[in-house]
């Protein structure tokens, strides 16, 4: 037991907190602790829903109790370390016996990914030792072999459905700890967004959609989507219509779907989190947007063959331009940054 609390516990804010995500999540976590908000996790003041929650709790709990920290900040993955050990040692013992469980207590914490994950401001050792919980309740909800001894004495108050219950609700808590984003969270996104000042109508505000038009004039849409089809969506509501209908006829022919989720297989993804892995799966090379408009493009992605678009870098100067004395949106002043920055260079 020595040497389980020594690997998991001794040593644990000697390095400082390593980034990107460690100085993140702990950041999120102080805030908590110190505004009191327990429900959405904030980043420099603003709503950051990027991980669920229960890591932020057990940090800003930490840092409430003992300061704020790295030693803080790593103690609740240290504590589910601890857990897990345990954990793992009921279930050794279940199966094979005292001794068993005296070899996973010695090995569990001198495991180097364990040794290095209980040391870190992550949420992987939550989401670990979470769905370890659920397998060790589902293993003792298991009828017993009638040569093993029983625990008459647990039976009463810990009888098999007990058991199961519990393993739906370690379950649940993995996915508190590293799972989907809920609903609430979108909701709190949507919201977030419609407080912006520059806001004039509000035009449609759904479970994953938030349209508005901008005291400009421009009217912009906004859609909440997973990650995996950020890609998808990008293309599918950038167009042209006639582009993506093309390459959906494309994907059909292959017996897959394409829309704005992602490009499917049955019900598996199998692309969308970017707009050139859809290209490259329906076996073409990337199109560039200004070129999407089912004009020859698709034949020529097809073939290799498109053509190199003029970029930032090819120009060398504007021949004719209005600033806001004369109809444009741009101050005579900016206008002259700019005239700074360009190079006439005729070719």
């Amino acid at each position: 037991m020595s040497l389980l609390v020594v690997g998991l516990f001794v040593g644990r804010g000697a390095i400082g907190l390593v980034g990107p995500d460690e100085p993140r999540y702990a950041s999120i976590a102080r805030t908590m602790a110190q505004t009191g908000d327990w429900v959405t996790p904030r980043l420099w003041g603003h709503p950051w829903f990027e991980k669920p929650i229960l890591y932020y709790w057990s940090a800003a709990t930490s840092f409430k109790l003992f300061g704020v920290s790295e030693a803080a900040a790593r103690l609740p993955n240290a504590l589910a370390a601890l857990v897990g050990a345990l954990l793992l040692a009921l279930a050794a013992w279940r199966l094979w016996g005292g001794r068993a469980a005296r070899l996973a207590l010695v090995i569990f914490p001198t495991t180097l990914g364990i040794f290095a994950f209980a040391r870190a401001a992550t949420m992987d050792m939550l989401l670990a030792v979470s769905v370890e919980a659920a397998m060790v309740a589902a293993l003792f909800a298991l009828p017993r072999r009638p040569r093993e001894r029983a625990w008459r004495r647990h039976e009463v108050w810990l009888g098999p459905r007990l058991r199961l219950a519990l393993m739906g609700a370690f379950i649940g808590l993995g996915t508190l700890a590293k799972g989907k984003h809920t609903a609430a969270a979108v909701a709190a996104i949507s919201k977030h967004i419609l407080e912006f000042e520059e806001i004039d109508q509000t035009l449609a505000h759904g479970e994953n959609k938030v349209s508005f038009v901008l005291k400009s004039g421009l009217q912009v849409d906004v859609r909440l989507l997973e990650k995996e089809s950020f890609g998808a969506a990008l293309h599918y509501f950038t167009g042209s219509k006639a582009h993506n209908i093309a390459l959906r006829n494309i994907a059909v022919t292959r017996n897959w779907k394409l829309n704005e989720y992602g490009l499917f297989a049955g019900q598996r993804r199998i692309a969308g989190a970017t707009e050139e892995e859809i290209y490259k799966k329906l076996g073409l090379r990337y199109v560039e947007p200004e070129m999407r408009e089912d004009r020859g493009e698709i034949a020529l992605a097809k073939a290799g063959k498109l053509p190199k678009l003029v970029t930032v870098a090819d120009i060398r100067g504007d021949l004719h331009t209005h600033t806001d004395l004369t109809g444009g949106i741009v101050s005579l002043e900016m206008a002259k940054w700019w005239r700074l920055r360009w190079v006439w260079a005729p070719q």
